[in-house]
C-alpha cells in the first residue's frame, strides 16, 4: 500500500523559495523529500527564486544610487559590461 499523499501548498513553497531557501531546506521545513518538491512544485520554486533575485537586484540598485562605490562598480560590470 502506498504512503498517503502529503498536502503541500504551492504558495508556501514559493514563499520559502523567495526567502532564499534551497530545495533541501524547503523540504526540511515542509517535512517532505526534495524529490517530491522538485517533481510537484518546480514552477513554484522557480518563481520564488526569481522573486528573491529581483528583490536582491532592487536592493543592490538602491545601494548603488546612494553612492556606494563598490555596488556602483559591481553593477556596472554586471549590467554594462564595464571592466
Amino acid at each position: 500500500m502506498a504512503r498517503p499523499r502529503k498536502t503541500l501548498y504551492e504558495q508556501k513553497v514559493k514563499l520559502l523559495a523567495a526567502k532564499g531557501l534551497s530545495l533541501k531546506e524547503i523540504a526540511l521545513q515542509l517535512d517532505c523529500s526534495d524529490d517530491t518538491l522538485s517533481r510537484r512544485y518546480a514552477g513554484a520554486i522557480k518563481k520564488g527564486h526569481d522573486l528573491r533575485n529581483a528583490s536582491l537586484a532592487r536592493r543592490q540598485f538602491e545601494l548603488a544610487m546612494t553612492g556606494n562605490c563598490t555596488m556602483l562598480i559591481w553593477l556596472g560590470k554586471q549590467y554594462l559590461g564595464q571592466r
